[in-house]
């Protein structure tokens, strides 16, 4: 198992090391996964089923993966348009998988479409 090295704020200055296979120095993010941070704020909104085909249309970034009727969160304001609210999670979900590649050391390329 690999050995990564990290320096904690939070201990007095020593050396901590971890044993998780999956973490190697310098590709060791926290969380395994950023997204997860946001699991808090988006448990605080409301969600709204969306009908069959009506996201797919407006999703870039996710069109591939999401095969199947995802929940939208509910806007507060009942005027913002479907594609606004679609357009919205799709760059938050770019963002999120970006700043991992990040954390990683690896770049993003933007496909040519």
């Amino acid at each position: 198992a690999a050995q990564v090295h990290l320096t904690p704020t939070s201990q007095g200055g020593e050396h901590v090391f971890t044993n998780n296979p999956v973490c190697i120095k310098n590709r060791c993010i926290n969380p395994l996964a950023p997204g997860l941070n946001d699991l808090p704020r988006l448990a605080g909104l409301v969600w709204q089923c969306s009908e069959p085909g009506q996201v797919q249309q407006y999703l870039h970034f996710c069109k591939a993966a999401i095969d199947y009727d995802p929940a939208i969160p509910s806007p507060a304001n009942a005027s913002v348009a479907l594609d606004k609210i679609v357009q919205a999670q799709d760059e938050a979900a770019s963002t999120t998988f970006v700043y991992h590649l990040s954390g990683l050391g690896l770049g993003f390329q933007v496909p040519r479409i």
